[in-house]
This record gives structure tokens, sequence and C-alpha cells, in this order.
């Protein structure tokens, strides 16, 4: 498993022209911990989601959504406000669901750089229903490519 999350990590940082170097120990301690119901193929998309939401070389457990990663510590995003920090304002009730998704679906959209495919499969979700969740929130996807 954990050479797959290294090639999984290789590739995905080649593909999204951000070199990885390795995966920190805590990342691959947690990686050996999940129970990984979706197999291989669950596990690329965990590793591609945490290369293009990471910051850095280095794959840390906080890149990483599954497990406590999910409550990580706060991570400066492009807009200054890290991804732990959105996740934190959601679960004490600052922000409303519908706004804690729409960001998420921007930060998605502008780190895979208004490209939706890629978007939607670091979300996790079809193709489909990322342009249905762009359209029900009015993002301008043009903005975003560079």
């Amino acid at each position: 498993m954990t050479v797959l999350a290294r090639h999984f990590a290789r590739e995905a940082g080649t593909r999204n022209g951000r070199p990885i170097e390795r995966l920190a120990p805590e990342s691959l301690a947690l990686l050996r911990g999940h129970a990984w119901p979706g197999n291989v193929r669950e596990l690329r998309n965990v590793i591609e989601r945490a290369v293009i939401m990471g910051n850095g070389p280095v794959l840390e457990a906080a890149d990483l959504a599954i497990g406590p990663s999910l409550a990580a510590a706060p991570r400066a995003g492009e807009d200054g406000q890290g991804d732990g920090m959105l996740i934190e304002r959601l679960m004490s009730s600052e922000i409303a669901f519908e706004e804690f998704e729409r960001e998420l679906l921007v930060r998605a959209l502008r780190r895979t750089h208004g490209n939706q495919s890629r978007a939607a499969r670091m979300l996790g979700m079809t193709r489909r229903t990322l342009q249905y969740r762009i359209d029900k929130f009015g993002i301008d996807t043009a903005a975003m490519r560079s």
C-alpha cells in the first residue's frame, strides 16, 4: 500500500504540475490505518485530492481527506484563510453549509485552474454534479482558468 501511495503521489504531482518529494510518516500511518472500502481506486482519489489541495512538496496527514485529517489544523489557502479554518467555521455554525459548499467548489476550481473534470475528481463527484453545483451557486469559472 505504501508503494502504491508513493506511486500515485508522484503520478498526480506530475499531472498537476506539483512535484511531490515524499509522504510524511504521519500520512503513511494514516493511510495504513484506513480500511479502504474503495480499494485502489479510493486510494488513488485520496492521493490525487491531497496533491491538489495540499501545500508544499511533502504530503502531510492534514492534506489527506480521511480520518482525523478532516479536522486538521489550519493551512493557508489562496485567500489567506486555511482550509482547516473553513471546516472549523462550519462545525461551529459560523457559516451555513451552502456557503461552505460554495467555497469548497471555488477552491477546488482555483487549484485546478478551472478544469472541471479534475475538480470533480478531486471532490469525489461526477463532472455533471459539479456543473450542476456551479450553476446552482452562480460560480464564474472563466476567471479561474490560466
